[in-house]
């Protein structure tokens, strides 16, 4: 894994993870003042995996403006259908 922070780029931090590992709390450089946000990539992956799917994010309604049909036709195999 690899942490940039903005300022000393291209150089960065290079933090193994083996396979059998706890996945990190890694911290995320933010902006001065502010310090690093920590994020736990056990808790990410673990809500990525085991939250609501991308059904519960993707508004398969009737897209304003409309697609043209040619386009509707290429889009519609990409959409969730309802049901």
């Amino acid at each position: 894994m690899l942490v940039s922070r903005a300022k000393r780029r291209p150089a960065a931090d290079f933090r193994p993870i083996h396979w059998r590992d706890r996945l990190p709390v890694i911290p995320i450089p933010l902006r001065a003042p502010d310090g690093d946000a920590r994020t736990d990539l056990r808790e990410v992956l673990h809500r990525a995996h085991h939250g609501p799917g991308p059904e519960h994010f993707i508004d398969a309604g009737t897209p304003d403006p409309p697609l043209s049909g040619e386009d509707a036709a290429w889009a519609r195999p990409f959409v969730p259908q309802p049901g």
